[in-house]
């Protein structure tokens, strides 16, 4: 399988990483983990994806764009992509755009986390060095 997800800051961090080639059954399947996360953790939650490691992904923007609709959960926050893939990073924002969702892209994971703890201080211990737990 070629992802991850896990829990940080009490339920409020989610963090997801994917990796090699990933197929469109794939990205169903972290939707609806996403789906099922986001109605269990304690909002706002914000999304931290990993792409670094990723060959390959779906690029039919429709069809991400129907496959991705827990971005549009009530709880979400921000969606932070680390990784400088410059494909990836312009169909998650153009997704993000049509779907509302708050989002920012960076090259690395304390970028990403340093500008969480900005925008959402209520993000107890946040740190650029943070780890996951699940």
């Amino acid at each position: 399988m070629p992802y991850e997800i896990s829990w940080s800051e009490d339920k409020r961090l989610l963090f997801t990483r994917a990796h090699g080639n990933v197929t469109v059954q794939e990205t169903v399947q972290m939707s609806q983990i996403a789906t099922e996360r986001l109605a269990e953790g304690n909002p706002p939650i914000h999304f931290v994806v990993d792409i670094t490691d990723i060959q390959k992904f779906p690029t039919n923007i429709l069809q991400l764009k129907n496959t991705v609709s827990y971005l549009r959960h009530p709880n979400m926050g921000w969606l932070v992509v680390v990784g400088s893939n410059a494909l990836l990073n312009t169909l998650g924002a153009i997704i993000s755009q049509l779907l509302g969702t708050n989002f920012r892209t960076f090259r690395t994971r304390k970028g990403a986390l340093d500008f969480l703890a900005q925008m959402d201080p209520t993000l107890n211990n946040l740190r650029g060095d943070e780890t996951c737990n699940s």
